[in-house]
């Protein structure tokens, strides 16, 4: 079987991510209680995110020799582990928010121009996907009596989380060491697009 590129494999967990968003979002308006809406957006809360973490591996995998996957990080399926061990090595490997724009320059077909605002960082992330998990967890009564407020209360925190990781993926690139992706989870076309870039500008900073 032939071995997927990491260009391959980028482009793939950025479509699971997009269908994840897309499918977490219509959930907040289904007829359903909000027990069912809470743990439902939960579980696609926890995926995204993981979804993110593989993606840094990826990242790092495309640097063409520069960087090597951390051998501690490499397996693990636990987002939170994987983001503590980069964060410990200080390898910044996350998407950049992004807006694309047409460029006034022949020489080039787009313009990407960092979000600031939109920027998630090891810790963000780290937080929003223990609340995620908190989510899917029943709800002890000895502590949350009133279930159904419990999960009311936690609804509108989840619906923001949701739009941050939006916001932080929909457009963004990465970069490793002048390698770089320019990603568009949804373009013009309805396609999820991963593209290779030969030349980038600063990514925000954390």
């Amino acid at each position: 079987m032939r071995k997927s590129s990491p260009v391959e494999i980028y482009r793939q967990l950025a479509f699971k991510m997009r269908n994840r968003i897309e499918f977490a979002e219509s959930i907040f308006g289904a007829q359903a209680s909000s027990s069912n809406i809470a743990e439902t957006v939960c579980l696609q809360g926890r995926k995204i995110i993981e979804g993110i973490a593989y993606m840094a591996l990826v990242a790092t995998d495309h640097s063409l020799g520069n960087l090597k996957i951390p051998r501690d990080a490499k397996t693990h399926w636990n987002a939170e582990t994987i983001f503590v061990r980069l964060k410990k090595k200080k390898l910044t490997l996350l998407p950049s928010p992004s807006r694309m724009s047409k460029s006034d320059d022949l020489r080039y077909k787009f313009v990407f121009s960092g979000v600031p605002e939109y920027v998630l960082n090891y810790d963000d992330l780290i937080e929003m996907y223990r609340r995620f998990h908190k989510g899917l967890h029943e709800p002890n009564p000895y502590v949350q009596p009133d279930e159904d407020d419990f999960y009311k209360k936690l609804i509108p925190v989840l619906r923001q989380d949701i739009e941050r990781l939006r916001n932080c993926t929909w457009i963004h690139f990465i970069g490793i060491k002048g390698q770089a992706f320019a990603v568009d989870l949804k373009n013009t076309h309805g396609v999820t697009a991963v593209v290779p870039l030969s030349k980038i500008a600063e990514p925000p900073s954390d």
